[in-house]
């Protein structure tokens, strides 16, 4: 890959990236990633991304350093003495936030083709192949990772210009944070009962749930297995509605486990009957009960608000829709 890089550019730039990468792999050795690749590997496949887009040899130099200081005991000094000030300036730049850097370039303060833009690139290069690498990643951190590019990171490669990389950036994310898009019936069904049942818990939380819940379903390898997460998971809705309310007690009270209980038990039998059948049906039906059941439940514990009637109107309309 290094030197496939090293091709594209004039014999003396050439030189340049194949210094740059002889200084990484020494100082990146016995480092690997989640993936168990050798961690140099990264920077590498960064600098290929950097130079796909037209960047200069100083750029695909600093892609391949980004994470020498801050890996390696390798100084800025050093990089100052063997590569420059234009590839160390650019390599010290890119710890700073992304967001501080769009604000710059929402403000007009980056243009385009200056370094401060190439600062931006490679950051969006790094971000890309970190997305293009995600599966080695907790289910937590792919979430992350995917609510932090589709907000932060697309925008800045959409700003400037690199449409294709935005595209992919969106893809890769949505591919994450939106399971549902696989095809196979009951895994749609597990997912739908899940998006309902988020239905129950305060507005502010249901994106966060539903993204999480529908992530771990999309991690789970069998149909058995997402079923009894989704029929757990719907049980523990009482205490977790209670948690998540405005202005309650840390303390959960006995009586919501309780209710947890009474959830569970009501939809034990049909979890049984979906879990040894395996037929959609069959999983709609206990989820239902499950379901209707975590409504009632669920009006108990917001008694004392002023919202219980228009949730379970959205469950009802959502119900009804499906």
């Amino acid at each position: 890959m290094a030197a496939a890089i090293e091709a594209r550019y004039p014999s003396a730039d050439g030189a340049a990236i194949r210094a740059a990468y002889e200084t990484a792999a020494r100082w990146h050795a016995g480092q690997l990633r989640r993936s168990g690749d050798p961690y140099v590997t990264h920077p590498v496949e960064v600098a290929a991304i950097v130079a796909d887009l037209g960047l200069s040899r100083v750029a695909v130099c600093a892609a391949i350093l980004h994470d020498l200081v801050e890996d390696t005991p390798y100084t800025f000094a050093q990089m100052r003495a063997e590569f420059g000030d234009d590839v160390t300036a650019l390599v010290e730049a890119l710890p700073t936030s992304i967001e501080l850097h769009r604000a710059a370039l929402d403000a007009n303060a980056i243009d385009v083709g200056s370094p401060g833009a190439d600062v931006l690139v490679i950051k969006v290069a790094d971000r890309l192949h970190n997305m293009r690498t995600l599966q080695y990643s907790s289910i937590a951190r792919q979430i992350r990772a995917s609510r932090h590019t589709l907000e932060t990171v697309a925008p800045i490669a959409q700003r400037l210009g690199l449409l294709g990389v935005r595209r992919e950036l969106e893809d890769i994310s949505l591919a994450y944070l939106r399971p549902s898009a696989v095809t196979d019936r009951p895994t749609l069904a597990t997912l739908r009962l899940l998006e309902l049942t988020t239905l129950l818990l305060p507005r502010s939380a249901r994106n966060r749930w539903r993204e999480e819940w529908a992530a771990e379903v999309g991690a789970l390898p069998t149909r058995r297995a997402r079923v009894l997460f989704t029929l757990q998971t719907l049980s523990g809705v009482p205490r977790l509605a209670w948690v998540l309310s405005e202005a309650r007690r840390a303390v959960v009270p006995a009586w919501v486990d309780g209710l947890a209980q009474i959830a569970r038990a009501l939809g034990v039998g049909g979890a049984i009957v979906a879990v040894i059948a395996m037929d959609t049906a069959f999983a709609w039906i206990a989820g239902g009960i499950v379901l209707v059941s975590l409504a009632l439940l669920s009006a108990l514990l917001f008694v004392r608000s002023d919202g219980p009637a228009r949730r379970l109107a959205d469950l009802i309309r959502a119900w009804r829709r499906r």
